[in-house]
């Protein structure tokens, strides 16, 4: 089944949505992943999406820094399909899902197998390995140290 995905703000864990065949964004739409700025290893996810999606440097430098990445932005980076604005967001989506709902039943089968092979390739191999490092990260730290500027952030971008 293909999917498509609207993403309608900020948010930390994105990686469902990133994984998603077409990803739609607002433009107040941000992403990021918080994990090392909090003191854990990134590894539940986002920054596995994130490496595929933008690249290892890329993603290593929004990671280590803990920075947001726009949505204009993720669209130059590649991580989302398009970004429009909120009172659009919907409409795309639905219209898109029109679009490829008229295809054969075989063809929406068949493509999507073929453009999730790779997502699937990726979360065999390397998810149990990105997970397996953030639990030894949590479990050899001897505190988690809370960054108050982290919390304010997120705050202030509503994402809790």
């Amino acid at each position: 089944m293909p999917t498509i995905a609207a993403v309608n703000g900020p948010g930390i864990h994105t990686e469902f949505a990133l994984l998603c065949d077409i990803t739609l964004a607002v433009e107040e739409a941000d992403f990021m992943d918080p994990h090392f700025l909090a003191g854990s290893a990134p590894g539940d996810g986002q920054a596995l999406v994130l490496q595929a999606l933008m690249g290892t440097k890329r993603a290593a430098y929004h990671i280590y820094g803990g920075k947001p990445i726009p949505a204009r932005t993720a669209l130059e980076f590649g991580i989302v399909s398009d970004v429009l604005p909120r009172e659009q967001l919907l409409d795309r989506a639905w219209e898109l899902a029109e679009f490829i709902m008229q295809r054969p039943r075989f063809a929406r089968w068949a493509t999507h197998n073929i453009l999730a092979r790779p997502w699937k390739k990726l979360v065999a191999e390397d998810f149990g390995f990105h997970l397996s490092q953030q639990m030894l990260s949590t479990v050899a730290s001897k505190e988690l140290i809370p960054i108050r500027s982290l919390i304010a952030d997120a705050g202030a971008r509503r994402i809790w």
